[in-house]
């Protein structure tokens, strides 16, 4: 699911009685978790459904459900629509949202922009906005790569030339470690990771599921967790930390000066967060650099 449906999802869920967001948890893992909250509920059903469309079409998602929810959110829409009619337009709903608050595009030249009108100081403040527009901004791009869109923007483009990322594949026994310097072979690597792999990575958009602060020197540090999944297979978590710089010759012009990711196979039961992680939670202590 795109970032803006995930988003419009908790919205509606949020909003039904508890039996019937336990009801689509149920529906969504196949009945093989137990649920001790409507959240844990929530976060199954994000992590579970096939799709946004699938969702919205499930018998407990009645018309008359969907139909209150377009009403509660000042949506216009005929009185006699269909129900197929009322979840084309929440699904547009969603999508027009995403777009609308979204400050950064994916384009041929696209780049993550972030006006910050505090002045200097000896220590520069956090950012907790630039963090979630950059998740959102960077994972959009490579949810991209991975449908292998011919509109997305080239990968080596958001790394500075010197750019280094690693990556790390954890599983019972085994670990594996890939390395590539340079911006062209950090895209490469990913493209390989995303294309050829069939990885796609699903981070948490919340402030749960991101953490950042920004050093003295102007660097500013992200790190996001997510799920995994290859081959349409939810196969466990994964934890990704970014440095980036500012470009001195481009305004506001940010690109990635090195990454760390690590793909962890496990059972997942609901999206991971950054207080599940303690070497994700240490960022701020620079821990796995």
């Amino acid at each position: 699911m795109l970032p803006g449906e995930i988003t419009g999802i908790r919205d509606l869920l949020s909003r039904l009685e508890d039996d019937v967001v336990y009801s689509l948890a149920d529906t969504a893992t196949k009945r093989a978790l137990a649920f001790t909250s409507v959240n844990d509920a929530i976060d199954a059903i994000v992590l579970h459904a096939e799709s946004a469309n699938w969702l919205l079409n499930r018998k407990k998602m009645t018309r008359a459900i969907l139909f209150e929810y377009l009403n509660s959110r000042r949506v216009s829409i005929n009185g006699q629509a269909e129900k197929s009619t009322i979840v084309s337009r929440i699904l547009e709903l969603w999508a027009t949202e995403e777009s609308e608050k979204s400050t950064v595009a994916v384009t041929s030249t696209t780049s993550l922009e972030e006006v910050q009108d505090s002045p200097p100081t000896t220590t520069p403040p956090t950012t907790p906005e630039m963090g979630l527009k950059f998740t959102q901004w960077f994972y959009e791009i490579l949810l991209a790569v991975h449908k292998q869109s011919p509109t997305v923007s080239k990968l080596s483009e958001q790394f500075w030339k010197d750019a280094r990322l690693k990556i790390t594949f954890n599983a019972p026994g085994v670990t594996n470690n890939q390395e590539a310097v340079g911006s062209d072979e950090a895209s490469h690597l990913l493209q390989i990771l995303l294309c050829q792999h069939g990885f796609l990575l699903n981070p948490n958009l919340s402030p749960n599921g991101v953490k950042e602060r920004k050093d003295p020197h102007g660097m500013v540090i992200i790190g996001v967790c997510g799920t995994a999944h290859q081959y349409e297979n939810c196969s466990g978590i994964f934890e990704q930390v970014f440095g980036l710089l500012q470009d001195p010759h481009v305004d506001f012009h940010w690109r990635i000066k090195w990454s760390e990711l690590r793909i962890t196979q496990a059972a997942v039961n609901r999206l991971p967060c950054v207080s599940d992680l303690p070497e994700l939670q240490a960022i701020c202590d620079d821990s796995m650099r």
